[in-house]
């Protein structure tokens, strides 16, 4: 029975530290052989006290027509094939129920109603360090969150899983773009 016990114990062991190990190897390998793509984005900035500092963003291409119209709303998961230009930002061109055999695509869930259907990631922020957000909090927090900016994101993408690599603000990789102190901007009717 003691044996049993081990046997038991040891698998609960190898599969609390199996599933962690598998995740991170397959963001390490997404992030090593994953296709760029590029995608603008609208940036917010908000704070969470569970989750810690982040710049939240969203995707305002993000909705596609279906092949199919279906009769009532419904959520899936499905397959976003995707078009990248030659700058290398890519837009949603299809929504497939399978995987494709070829070409770029994400796993994403999709908001089905009629012929239209709105893609939602499954990633939708990008973490920052705790220190340098402290230093530079007021000077950005009202720039990134008023959209004035324009930022766009680089995910590396295979196989249908997609990883963040970096959020790009003005063509400046965000950690960056918060070293520089902003230039103050001039309101109306000022002359410098």
């Amino acid at each position: 029975m003691i044996q049993l016990r081990t046997l038991v114990f040891a698998l609960v062991v190898l599969c609390q530290l199996g599933v962690p190990a598998w995740m991170i190897l397959h963001r390490e390998w997404t992030l090593r052989d994953g296709v760029r793509v590029k995608f603008k984005v609208e940036p917010m900035d908000p704070k969470d006290a569970v989750l810690g500092r982040s710049v939240r963003f969203r995707i305002p291409s993000s909705e596609v027509t279906l092949e199919e119209p279906v009769q009532r709303p419904s959520q899936v998961w499905a397959y976003a094939l995707l078009e990248v230009d030659p700058e290398g930002f890519g837009r949603f061109a299809a929504v497939r129920d399978d995987p494709p055999e070829a070409g770029v695509y994400l796993r994403v869930r999709v908001r089905r109603s009629g012929k239209k259907g709105a893609i939602q990631l499954p990633f939708d922020r990008f973490y920052l360090p705790e220190d340098l957000v402290a230093d530079t909090e007021e000077a950005t927090g009202s720039t990134l969150g008023s959209g004035m900016k324009e930022a766009h994101v680089l995910l590396r993408v295979h196989e249908g899983f997609g990883v963040v690599e970096d959020l790009y603000v003005q063509d400046t990789p965000i950690l960056d773009y918060l070293k520089v102190p902003p230039e103050p901007q001039m309101r109306e009717g000022e002359t410098s």
